[in-house]
């Protein structure tokens, strides 16, 4: 599935309240580094970040955790599934 397909369909279902499974590979800016793939099982996005508060907000976005109900972030070049099909560029 091509990147953007994907984030379309991740904001089609969330609109519907529904959830969906991804994974991608981790990368935090500030420190340069990753702590490797992320695995989540049940997530909806939120309503993506300012470029006022995130310098990447165009490639981010945000999404919570359903399992855990932690807020988190992922940058969109870096998704590798969606609803257990591989993502490409």
């Amino acid at each position: 599935m091509e990147l953007f397909e994907a984030i379309r369909r991740m904001r089609e279902i969330s609109r519907k309240n529904e959830t969906f499974s991804f994974s991608f590979m981790s990368y935090n800016s500030s420190a340069g580094q990753s702590e490797g793939i992320i695995e989540v099982r049940h997530a909806r996005l939120r309503a993506r970040a300012l470029k006022a508060h995130h310098r990447h907000a165009e490639i981010i976005e945000e999404y919570i955790d359903v399992d855990t109900g932690q807020a988190r972030h992922f940058y969109q070049p870096l998704l590798m599934n969606f609803n257990g099909e591989k993502v490409s560029a």
